[in-house]
């Protein structure tokens, strides 16, 4: 036999190796695809207040193992095939920052084990709805329909000068949390009507609200004792930069509570000035929940 014939019995068996393994492999890496367009809420109006969200990524889990987190929307390629486990958790920007994301631990998972069957080579869209965890708390919850706001206007105890009723203005609605600064009127603080208390076990505190404002609005605490009189002392959280459209962020309060430990009463403040001399700004506001565990 000659050394060419010799050569090709040899190469044959490798060939028709490397085209079996080439065909495994393609078999193999042929995903499935999840899309994820967004993700809602849903509550109990009455106890929960507004779904109103500001989810901006998707906590995927399948079989309990995190494939990742992705920026909504999103088509993901996924090596699944089949029902599975899918677990998804909605992600926010903490303290609205781009760079602190979580998943929001007031907000339980979507999940489903049994309805949801991927195929390779095709999208699936999931359509996920999350809801409050039913073991938390509500210590503030204002959507400014009832005329009996929980905010006044500083120190003149008026709910009326902070509520605005006019659904083409209110996020949702007839009405919602406003009030404005001018060359006049230069100044402006909206607070809490009274002071609030948390349990001594509280573990985790947020702040949440929509809020569309022409000028910095800034939004923070006060924390009192019981002294006679009262030590008081005035915490700011953070300055939000003008917004022309409705934005709404989650404030961990967490730390900052707890860095007052002989306080026995909290408050929170919304406050603006016309730093600019603008002949007139407008501070608008809607659904204020401070939530707690």
């Amino acid at each position: 036999m000659s050394n060419t014939n010799l050569f090709g019995l040899f190469l044959l068996p490798l060939l028709l190796f490397a085209l079996g393994c080439s065909k495994d492999k393609l078999k193999v890496n042929v995903p499935s695809y999840i899309h994820i367009e967004d993700i809602t809420v849903s509550t109990d109006y009455y106890n929960e207040g507004s779904g109103s969200d500001n989810i901006v990524d998707a906590w995927i889990l399948i079989d309990y193992q995190l494939i990742g987190v992705f920026e909504l929307p999103v088509t993901l390629p996924v090596d699944h095939d089949g029902v599975h486990r899918i677990d998804i958790r909605g992600g926010i920007k903490r303290n609205g920052l781009t760079t602190d994301r979580i998943s929001y631990p007031f907000h339980d998972s979507y999940l489903d084990t049994s309805s949801i069957s991927l195929m390779r080579g095709e999208i699936t869209t999931i359509e996920p709805v999350v809801t409050y965890y039913k073991d938390i708390n509500f210590l503030i919850l204002e959507d400014f329909e009832s005329p009996a706001s929980m905010f006044i206007e500083k120190n003149k105890g008026d709910s009326s000068s902070v509520r605005l009723i006019d659904s083409d203005i209110a996020f949702e609605g007839n009405a919602c949390g406003a009030f404005s600064v001018d060359t006049i009127d230069y100044k402006f603080e909206m607070t809490a009507a009274s002071d609030f208390e948390f349990p001594d076990n509280t573990t985790t505190i947020y702040l949440e609200f929509d809020y569309k404002v022409d000028q910095i609005l800034e939004v923070g605490f006060y924390s009192s004792n019981n002294a006679n009189p009262p030590q008081v002392a005035k915490s700011h959280l953070i300055s939000l930069k003008p917004k022309d459209e409705w934005n709404k962020i989650y404030l961990n309060l967490t730390s900052e509570i707890a860095a007052f430990p002989n306080a026995e009463k909290f408050n929170l403040y919304f406050e603006a000035e016309n730093n600019l001399g603008l002949v007139h700004s407008d501070y608008y506001f809607d659904n204020i929940k401070v939530i707690y565990q």
